[in-house]
């Protein structure tokens, strides 16, 4: 999860609107009241999220009962 946030840091660092969107396989993060396991997957994810000001545009799940499939911009 530390690579990958890396890498969408160094995206998000440029002056543009950003959208990322994709299977993060994150089953755990309860998008509604943004709470997650504290373990080191979850958490620094929504952390990356809500640091950039992301929001999160899936309300609905995506794979069973889950949201998996994410969509957010700044």
């Amino acid at each position: 999860m530390s690579k990958l946030i890396n890498c969408l840091q160094n995206v998000c660092s440029v002056d543009v609107t950003n959208i990322i969107v994709g299977d993060f396989n994150l089953p755990s993060i309860d998008w509604a009241s943004l709470a997650e396991p504290d373990d080191g997957v979850h958490l620094p994810f929504l952390h990356f999220v809500n640091e950039l000001a992301f929001v999160q545009f899936n309300n609905e799940p995506t794979r069973g009962d889950r949201i998996l499939d994410l969509g957010f911009s700044e």
